[in-house]
């Protein structure tokens, strides 16, 4: 049996040993599961913001008038503008993961 070493092209080696190494672990699964849980990590750090302020209206309220000093809303409006916004845009995020099938569903049904 021969010993077979796989070169990789020029453009996939970095120099660091960890990166290469880590990029030839998540070569293993789909970019798409990977995707996933680029979008599901970032909408649950925006839902936990958003359910903090939530579950804290006057800490809220004074971080929009004392920190923030929003100028043209009240700083109680301002606070719940953020809240919902934190709370729903992580949800259409969620939500917007299922759509990837639908094109590849129409354009198979166009050509029916």
């Amino acid at each position: 049996m021969s010993d077979v070493t796989v070169v990789q092209p020029r453009a996939f080696v970095t120099g660091t040993v960890w990166f290469d190494s880590l990029r030839r672990w998540l070569a293993r699964f789909p970019l798409s599961i990977i995707q996933l849980a680029g979008r599901v990590g970032v909408g649950t750090v925006f839902f936990k913001a958003g359910l903090l302020k939530y579950n804290l209206p006057e800490f809220t309220i004074l971080l929009f008038r004392d920190e923030y000093r929003v100028p043209l809303l009240d700083p109680a409006v301002a606070a719940r503008i953020a809240m919902v916004q934190e709370l729903s845009i992580p949800i259409f995020l969620f939500l917007g993961l299922a759509t990837r099938p639908l094109p590849r569903y129409r354009s198979w049904a166009c050509w029916r």
